[in-house]
């Protein structure tokens, strides 16, 4: 075979071929990094770009929160308004004088009414008493649709909602739809129950609240009731002081004036005394004990503020009470930790109900004991004086009048002690009733709710509706972080800092074997006319004046170069311009197969000196202008070849004798040939494929070519399926609408002739 090497001189043209473009390079790099910038425009871009995704999953969510509506069952929530007026509380002042203070709403006793209000025994009651176990719990309150789709799906792969399996289960149901709201800065507090039916749930309110407000009535008629017990007995014992006093009085006027009693009458009087004494004690103390007694069964909550055995479990409760209402501003009552906690108060509520049970009917006991020892002894005392009164009559009677003066005013001194003791106990009573229970007053009956709280319709159809958004805005960003590949032109330039010369459409499979001729044989279309616009942008892109060579080569192979160079070789041909198209992939030409041409001889003949470049040239017969140079048959080291003095000699002629050269080299990508055919043009073409344009492959490609010669032009884009214009548009265009015909006029004589 020839050395082609030994007939290549040194050629400016080839010189080249060798040296490295950094400015090049580093205008790549510059390029791709601001490629991959995603800044607010880019994406803008990218969202824009997937606009039809973004409204389809958004209404696709919209339409599954209209679905969930569908099949959630609503929920109705009826509120009723109390008000629960804080207790005062006892202080004194300073000269002793109970006064009383109100503790404001953080009294512990409005917020035990709170908890009264959710407490298990009245749940019970209220569900026994409006039957709720049939008509809440057991009762299928499903949404049409769900009932539907219960009836359409399978048995087994639904499960309907069951009644509670005890009434344990229906009261902790009962509970978890009661809420108990206090207003703030008020003694109002909102009662409100939740249920799928609107009436039920205003039943069940009103129901509830007014069996609480009942309770707390006959809790206050008791009270009053034991106060005016109480005060019936200070009356009582203010009438005996007064008859003891008049009773003094009179002895006291009928004794004046005696004159001293003698031994036997003054020992007399000190026994009688003794046993005034003794009798006015043992009445006393039998009239405490039965006061105790009494005070003991109709007041027995005050075991549990005076029994020191059961304060500290009275302070634990308080404790654990305390925790809970704490507890209660953060977790809801279904939380674990506020069960426990709940149930660790009922577990002490027990307990101390339990010793105070004990301790009170130990109590009553003792004071049954006391009681009744008591009245033997008075009786015995009254014996006793009755006897002795009978051995004196016989005294005289002015030791037995200053006896009886002396027994009055001690009985008088007795009974004003009692009664003194009963006033204070009765003032004491009725401020301790009036601090220690609210008044608790209904301000508004729940009335039947018009709107369902749950679902929040407006609420699931918008947050269906953005889920759908962020999801898809998660998408595409998400997709344009991972993926390798340069879809838009938009992003090609950005990345490449090369404009995108033309962009042909994709083609449908049945319309791709005409595609190498399209800008011949189908002048009307899409494809065509990318074509021409791309000949039209590389004509401009051309600089200086006078550059003429261009190099058509691609990244990755089979992308669609050849049929690329056919039509810019056409399109230019129909600009006017005389075209020479040259193949100089000499590894697998197609451009003979592509333009229906003899390869008999060709580009490889010429280049090895077989033939002269006039016998390589072929004319194209099915357009003006546009000659042709095939790759030919003869196998040859393509390098080697391409290197040779006849390839530059190629070079120049075709420089003088043609408007436009067009050469069809091997892709990049594996091969050297387009790095040395590069060196020969004055512009260079690439043509890429939009799906499949990797970043990192154009780097590389864009790096290996400007070190041969830096003079890529830009890209020419194929396969793209966001054509600016569809084919009809373009055969719509350039039919001429009927009654349009051009007329024929005569040319005025003596006009300027520019053909002369």
């Amino acid at each position: 075979m020839r050395n082609f090497h030994n007939d290549s001189p040194s050629d400016p043209v080839t010189s080249g071929f060798m040296g490295v473009s950094t400015a090049a390079n580093a205008s790549l790099s510059a390029s791709a990094t601001d490629g991959e910038r995603l800044s607010l425009r880019v994406v803008w871009q990218l969202f824009w770009q997937q606009k039809k995704w973004f409204v389809a999953v958004a209404l696709l969510g919209a339409l599954l929160g209209l679905l969930l509506n569908g099949l959630m069952t609503p929920y109705f929530r009826a509120v009723t308004t109390l008000q629960i007026e804080a207790p005062s509380a006892l202080e004194t002042d300073s000269g002793g004088q109970v006064i009383t203070s109100n503790a404001g709403a953080f009294n512990p006793a409005i917020h035990t009414q709170y908890e009264q209000l959710k407490r298990r025994e009245l749940a019970q009651r209220i569900i026994a008493q409006l039957k709720l176990e049939k008509r809440l719990f057991a009762h299928d309150f499903s949404s049409p649709l769900r009932t539907l789709l219960f009836d359409w799906l399978p048995a087994g792969l639904v499960q309907k909602t069951k009644s509670p399996s005890s009434t344990v289960d229906g009261i902790d149901r009962f509970l978890a739809q009661l809420q108990v709201a206090p207003i703030e800065r008020t003694y109002l507090v909102q009662v409100s129950y939740e249920a799928p039916d609107a009436l039920l749930s205003a039943e069940i309110v009103n129901a509830l609240v007014a069996t609480f407000v009942a309770e707390q009535r006959a809790k206050q008629q008791v009270k009053i009731k034991a106060q005016t017990s109480l005060q019936r007995e200070v009356l009582e014992a203010r009438d005996r002081m007064v008859a003891s006093e008049e009773a003094l009085t009179e002895s006291v006027r009928v004794t004046a004036g005696m004159l001293a009693t003698s031994d036997v009458q003054k020992r007399a009087e000190e026994r009688r005394i003794e046993l005034n004494v003794a009798l006015l004690a043992a009445e006393q103390k039998a009239e405490e004990i039965s006061s105790k007694l009494q005070q003991s069964e109709s007041s027995p909550e005050t075991l549990l503020l005076t029994h020191p055995q059961l304060a500290p479990l009275k302070q634990q409760l308080n404790a654990l009470e305390t925790q809970y209402l704490t507890q209660l501003k953060i977790f809801k009552p279904a939380y674990p930790d506020m069960q426990q906690l709940a149930l660790e108060i009922k577990k002490l509520k027990r307990k101390l109900a339990t010793e105070t049970n004990a301790l009170q009917q130990a109590r009553a006991d003792t004071l049954q004991a006391e009681s009744s020892v008591a009245g033997a002894e008075v009786v015995r005392l009254r014996a006793e004086l009755a006897d002795y009164r009978e051995l004196e009559v016989s005294a005289a009677d002015e030791p037995g009048r200053r006896m009886a003066d002396a027994a009055l005013q001690r009985e008088l001194e007795t009974r004003r002690q009692q009664y003194e003791s009963l006033l204070q106990r009765h003032t004491a009573v009725s401020v301790a009733a009036g601090a220690s229970t609210p008044t608790v007053s209904v301000i508004d009956f729940a009335q039947p709710p018009t709107q369902s709280i749950r679902p929040n319709k407006l609420a699931n159809i918008l947050t269906g509706l953005l889920a759908g958004l962020l999801l898809t805005a998660a998408f595409v960003l998400l997709r344009a972080c991972v993926r390798n590949t340069l879809s838009p032109a938009a992003e090609l330039e950005r990345y490449s800092g090369l404009p995108v010369l033309g962009t042909v459409p994709y083609v449908r499979r049945a319309r791709q074997a005409a595609l190498p001729l399209a800008a011949l044989r189908d002048v009307g279309s899409a494809v065509a006319e990318a074509y021409r616009m791309a000949a039209t942008n590389l004509k401009f892109a051309l600089r200086p004046p006078g550059s003429r060579i261009v190099l058509v080569t691609s990244i990755d192979p089979a992308v669609g170069k050849s049929t690329s160079v056919v039509n810019l070789a056409l399109s230019n041909a129909q600009l006017g311009h005389k075209v020479l198209l040259i193949d100089a992939d000499l590894r697998r030409p197609t451009i003979h197969k592509k333009m229906e041409l003899n390869n008999h001889v060709g580009l490889g003949e010429y280049l090895y000196g077989d033939i002269e470049l006039v016998h390589a040239t072929q004319s194209y017969s099915d357009a003006s202008n546009i000659y042709v140079i095939t790759a030919g048959k003869i196998n040859l080291d393509p390098v080697e070849a391409l290197a040779c003095q006849r390839m530059l000699s190629l070079i120049k002629m075709s420089r003088q004798y043609f408007d436009v050269v067009i050469i069809d080299a091997p892709p990049v990508t594996g091969f050297a040939d387009p790095i040395l055919l590069t060196a020969y043009a004055d512009g260079t073409v690439l043509v890429t494929d939009e799906a499949r344009i990797d970043p990192a492959k154009l780097t590389d490609t864009l790096t290996r070519l400007r070190r041969a010669k830096d003079n890529v032009l830009g890209f020419l884009v194929l396969k793209s399926r966001k054509a600016a214009v569809a084919d009809a548009y373009y055969q719509r265009y350039q039919r001429r609408p009927v009654g349009d015909e051009v007329s024929v006029i005569d040319q005025p004589r003596g006009g300027l002739n520019l053909a002369r």
